[in-house]
């Protein structure tokens, strides 16, 4: 465990970098350092559609493609695929709670994700990017259900379903909290 923990520490310090994407990664894993691997995709996904559609702007540009197990950011799954470990918080502790250049209102949006979503397994995260009319499963459409892919999902189609999502939920930038509780409720129940 030594050795991997020197190995996470060399591999760490090279790869650390002041993107937004890793920016809200970091973010995530300094709430839960035992967060998976499949969670921390699913998070990015979640924050970066719901934030677009409730303050008109993204947390980041980077592309996220459907994959056979959901939505996947290549940047964060190349960065952090070097750990053989399920969970990130297998890495030397000088790591935790690194800290990270978002402004204090994305760092409570990302609280609120992190409240709200955190608290579901990977799998059931990765059970609700796969629900009819997402934006996963219309860029899979034709691609069987267990073949890789790296088609990208469109921003559009990401857009639109989140901004939906914020209509039909009532979710505001003064009250976070209940609509996207409200969502994943409702999510839960289609899966």
């Amino acid at each position: 465990m030594v050795q991997f923990a020197q190995m996470a520490n060399v591999y760490l310090k090279k790869i650390y970098n002041n993107s937004d994407i890793n920016q809200v990664a970091l973010f995530f894993w300094n709430k839960d350092d035992e967060i998976t691997k499949l969670s921390l995709q699913k998070l990015l996904y979640f924050s970066n559609g719901l934030y677009d559609a409730i303050y008109g702007e993204k947390l980041f540009n980077d592309a996220c493609q459907a994959w056979q197990h959901g939505p996947v950011y290549p940047t964060i799954y190349r960065t952090y695929s070097e750990f053989e470990e399920n969970t990130l918080g297998s890495i030397n502790e000088d790591f935790y709670n690194i800290s990270v250049n978002l402004s204090k209102e994305k760092q409570e949006f990302l609280n609120v994700i992190f409240n709200e979503f955190g608290k579901y397994s990977g799998s059931m995260l990765r059970r609700m990017t796969h629900i009819d009319d997402s934006p996963w499963s219309k860029t899979r459409v034709g691609i069987d259900e267990d073949a890789p892919s790296d088609r990208v999902i469109e921003d559009k189609l990401i857009e639109e379903y989140f901004c939906n999502v914020v209509k039909e939920y009532n979710i505001n930038k003064k009250d976070l909290t209940t609509g996207i509780r409200s969502y994943c409720s409702e999510m839960l129940n289609y899966i």
